[in-house]
């Protein structure tokens, strides 16, 4: 069995133009229609929109914050939906802790990242785990001091995993591919999708399940959409 899968970063940089908002939803929507799909960064105003014109398309949808996840039920079925918080955001500095102690480093991390967990079982009987998140921002640019707490939000991530195969996307903020700690991932090779950078990352895990035919696609996003094939099989297969 097999079938699209589509990620994107919608309104990377705060899109203040709701007619590109919508565009960028409705490219996105229309990729994935079939399949199955992670996004990030949804702006609040078009969450109604959103679904919407996903439920238009026959897709259903779970949003979390600005962050979710589009499936069509006619091709998977998602039997439990989980959501983890991977790191506590605020005036945390880089040893995660807020403290009012003076001199104690207390600068801002941006805001509080999770994750999504959906339990999936696809047409043809294979269980998976489909996973969304959204990583922490700026470490390998701006502020290097937030590597190490990115690196914590990454196990955490890594121990919400519950089943044995499973596929993770979102935008990772990484310069590299990152590796789930405990987990037997395989980073997916992903276009560039920021500037020269691919920060947006498809990582599988598990026998029965593979993406293929991986390619970005434009939009009026700042960052590209990545679209691919996810293939799902019961049997063993030889390699």
């Amino acid at each position: 069995m097999q079938m699209v899968l589509t990620l994107h970063n919608l309104h990377g940089g705060g899109e203040p133009n709701r007619d590109r908002r919508k565009k960028i939803i409705l490219e996105f929507l229309n990729a994935t229609r079939g399949g199955m799909g992670g996004f990030n960064e949804l702006n609040r105003a078009e969450k109604k929109f959103f679904k919407s014109e996903a439920k238009h398309r026959g897709l259903t949808t779970f949003i979390y914050g600005k962050d979710g996840a589009v499936w069509d039920p006619n091709r998977i079925g998602v039997r439990k939906k989980r959501v983890r918080k991977i790191m506590t955001g605020g005036f945390v500095g880089a040893d995660g802790v807020s403290t009012a102690r003076r001199g104690d480093d207390d600068r801002r991390v941006g805001p509080n990242r999770y994750a999504i967990y959906l339990d999936c079982l696809s047409g043809n009987g294979v269980e998976f785990e489909f996973v969304v998140t959204h990583l922490m921002a700026k470490s390998f640019t701006q502020h290097t001091w937030r590597v190490r707490l990115l690196h914590r939000s990454i196990k955490s991530l890594a121990k919400g995993i519950r089943k044995k195969r499973g596929v993770l996307v979102g935008d990772m903020n990484s310069k590299e591919y990152i590796d789930l700690p405990g987990v037997k991932d395989t980073p997916e090779k992903t276009p560039p999708t920021h500037g020269p950078r691919r920060y947006d990352q498809m990582i599988r895990w598990g026998d029965g399940l593979d993406v293929v035919q991986i390619e970005g696609e434009e939009t009026p996003s700042d960052h590209d959409m990545v679209k691919g094939i996810l293939k799902l099989w019961r049997s063993p297969r030889k390699k």
